[in-house]
């Protein structure tokens, strides 16, 4: 047993965090409940509690990284979306909860549109730790729901993410867009996707792309590589009205509708804000 205790162990932890984070105490209380396996409020009720040396050095490495920059979702291994918790690891992008408005978009549709949500034959594509789909699942478990990721790793995470959450009605595939949807002969009629919308000249320059894997970042050089792959693929394997759910970066909403327009047959267009008022989801529907 080390001569460690909560109390100290805090107040050490404290000191190494407060010159680069503004909540320096809170950070220090979270990360050492998470290594302790206990609720925030027990580090504070019991400072007189002996660590072990495990404990102390498991702690001391989480501070380290923290204080490296490293986002506290990597650290915990956890990010609340729409309610429920999901496992995150630095395979895969730290959910934010802008996406959520695609996600209660979609939901909203399904319910107005469908008489039966079994009908649904929905897929997200670049799924990452599987949130959408998985959360969708979760309303609509009649639903047929694909999910694809270019990367092996990150559809290793959804899947532990959809056996977290007791989800069975999803299949994930392997592969860039609906590449796997074409080459295995289905069809859908619903498409989330939270794609790579960032310039590739821009991605270097934000603090995300230190910790967060490029591959779910860089949308090439205007930031719309993807979706100009990705509408010509949606004729091939879309069953009419085919619904679309695409997040976007702040002013890109005009040129993904642009493109839209080039490849496919559009009857339906809404851009969805977020609450700060930037364009977030634009609504497709296409024949």
């Amino acid at each position: 047993m080390s001569d460690w205790t909560i109390g100290t162990a805090l107040k050490e932890a404290k000191k190494q965090l407060q010159e680069y984070s503004d909540s320096a105490s809170l950070d220090a209380q979270l990360l050492l409940a998470h290594i302790l396996g206990v609720q925030r409020a027990h580090v504070i009720a019991y400072p007189e509690e002996s660590l072990t040396d495990d404990q102390v050095q498991a702690y001391a490495n989480l501070v380290k990284r923290r204080v490296n920059g490293e986002p506290y979702a990597y650290l915990v291994e956890r990010r609340e979306f729409y309610g429920r918790d999901f496992i995150v690891t630095p395979d895969v992008l730290i959910p934010r909860p802008e996406t959520e408005h695609l996600l209660e978009h979609a939901i909203l549709m399904v319910e107005g549109f469908y008489k039966n949500p079994a009908d649904v034959k929905a897929v997200d594509i670049g799924t990452g730790s599987g949130i959408l789909a998985i959360s969708f699942a979760l309303r609509f478990p009649e639903a047929t729901i694909y999910a694809i990721d270019m990367s092996p790793k990150a559809l290793d995470v959804a899947k532990r993410n959809a056996k977290l959450h007791g989800v069975t009605n999803i299949q994930f595939m392997e592969g860039s867009l609906l590449e796997p949807i074409r080459d295995n002969n289905l069809k859908i009629d619903l498409i989330l996707a939270n794609l790579p919308y960032i310039e590739s000249g821009i991605v270097d320059r934000l603090a995300v792309s230190k910790f967060e894997p490029r591959m779910a970042l860089d949308g090439g050089d205007n930031g719309l590589a993807y979706f100009e792959d990705l509408f010509p693929q949606v004729r091939e394997v879309g069953i009419p009205p085919t619904r679309l759910f695409l997040e976007v970066g702040s002013g890109q909403s005009k040129d993904v509708i642009a493109l839209a327009r080039e490849h496919l047959e559009v009857i339906l267009v809404e851009v969805i804000h977020d609450y700060a008022g930037h364009d977030r989801v634009v609504r497709l529907s296409v024949k």
